[in-house]
């Protein structure tokens, strides 16, 4: 190895080791809509399954009112709401704040862990929201979420800090706990079937939709859209394929958009969706099942083509996040991450906020 190939593999490196510092150090919030609805606890081959979103905007409220008139359940840290793993991990909430003048909800929780590995506890030097659980082995992590209820259907109206660990399914849980909290009373889950007449339990159901960032319209409305592509993977079936050890067929079906076209530059994002599903519809005798849905979009500074996965709500690589630097961190921020309480952080709350825009 030549001395400038060792100084250009040394210079790679101490890339690697910059850039996995900061993803180590930066905070992501990620953005979705949630929806909540009372399904039939026990389905019937007949019957009407659902009987009633319940608005975010009602959630809010009865949250904000049992946090208001149970106060001694939120002593010690918290009020744990969710167990999980046999109670080696748990979910505390710790308080909900209303900012009257931006009407959003504000909510801190934390998420507690004795199964963190032991080598992680020594050395927290990258990680910014981690503390001791009192009295106990193992690790909490500051959790910020935000409501914001008046959003409209698709839109986003839920921030939630991402903690690695934290699954979606272990979101979905705690949303349908803090709802079971909300409405305690067993008449809030009692419905009449309509074709029976009779009472039926329900429960509710909820649904955590990531949504789309607004640069995949801005790409669109740009000209850097190329194509709309499908693709679908299917058994071989028939008899020459099993004669000749063929196994699986993939189809692929790529139609190249017109570029520059007035509808792309106007386009919103209800209607480059329905654009897709219409014209996946119209595509779709091509294929035995509903294909798996791309678009082809140039990135605007590499000019290379990317392909991203539509998923009915939204578009992979394109959903809607934000992120807190290293060095944006204010100074109080430090602060509180030193605090032996649990306690939110402002600067959290502040860019969740501005960032629902």
């Amino acid at each position: 190895m030549t001395f400038t190939s060792l100084l250009v593999l040394v210079s790679r490196l101490c890339t690697i080791i910059i850039e996995g510092k900061d993803m180590a150090v930066r905070i992501k919030f990620d953005y979705y809509h949630l929806k909540i609805d009372r399904k039939r606890a026990r389905l019937s081959d007949q019957g009407q399954v659902f009987f009633g979103n319940i608005s975010l905007s009602a959630l809010c409220k009865e949250l904000m009112g049992f946090f208001q008139n149970n106060p001694t359940e939120f002593t010690n840290n918290g009020k744990q709401v969710l167990s999980l793993k046999d109670g080696k991990k748990w979910i505390k909430w710790v308080n909900i704040t209303y900012d009257e003048k931006k009407k959003f909800y504000k909510l801190l929780f934390t998420y507690n862990d004795i199964e963190v590995d032991p080598r992680i506890l020594e050395d927290r030097s990258n990680n910014v929201l981690t503390q001791d659980i009192p009295d106990q082995h193992g690790q909490r992590t500051l959790l910020h979420i935000v409501f914001k209820p008046d959003s409209r259907h698709n839109e986003a109206n839920v921030s939630i800090q991402y903690i690695q660990g934290l699954s979606k399914e272990y979101l979905l849980r705690l949303f349908i706990k803090l709802t079971e909290l909300s409405y305690s009373d067993l008449e809030n889950w009692v419905a009449v079937d309509p074709m029976t007449n009779k009472d039926i339990k329900t429960k509710p159901v909820v649904e955590l939709l990531p949504v789309t960032s607004s640069e995949i319209i801005d790409a669109v409305n740009n000209g850097f859209l190329r194509d709309i592509f499908f693709a679908q993977r299917s058994e071989s079936p028939s008899k020459f394929d099993t004669v000749n050890h063929l196994k699986e067929e993939h189809k692929t079906l790529s139609i190249k958009v017109e570029k520059n076209d007035s509808f792309f530059k106007k386009a919103k994002e209800e209607d480059l969706f329905d654009w897709i599903k219409s014209v996946r519809k119209n595509r779709s005798s091509v294929f035995k099942d509903e294909p798996q849905t791309f678009l082809i979009v140039q990135d605007p500074q590499t000019k290379s083509d990317v392909k991203h996965e539509f998923l009915e709500d939204s578009i992979t690589g394109f959903r809607k996040k934000a992120y807190l630097n290293w060095e944006d961190r204010e100074v109080g921020t430090h602060d509180l991450l030193k605090s032996e309480n649990p306690k939110s952080i402002p600067q959290f709350f502040s860019k969740m906020i501005e960032n629902f825009k």
